[in-house]
């Protein structure tokens, strides 16, 4: 995997290049049982996540560390294009 970030214009952009199939990628993204296998730090004991896959559709992952609590991601799809690209929106929370 490769990452690229820029920081213009008060927007964050951080794009990466997995070396998977883009079916493969996209599905790990879009799929709550799978994004629970693949998010988190290497101290997180449960992941739960809620994706509304479509373009405007929420996420939300919520992480547990035990001993620390819980750390939650939640934004918007921007953009959903199966074959081609995701976009991700983080609300910031």
């Amino acid at each position: 995997m490769s990452v690229e970030t820029n920081y213009s214009d008060n927007t964050l952009t951080v794009r990466k290049t997995f070396s998977q199939p883009v079916a493969t990628v996209f599905d790990a993204l879009i799929d709550a049982a799978k994004t629970t296998h693949w998010w988190g730090c290497a101290n997180t004991t449960k992941v739960v996540s809620v994706v509304d896959a479509e373009s405007g559709g929420r996420y939300c992952h919520t992480m547990t560390i035990d001993g620390v609590g819980n750390h939650t991601i939640a934004g918007r799809l921007n953009l959903i294009r199966p074959a081609d690209q995701a976009g991700l929106h983080d609300a910031g929370q």
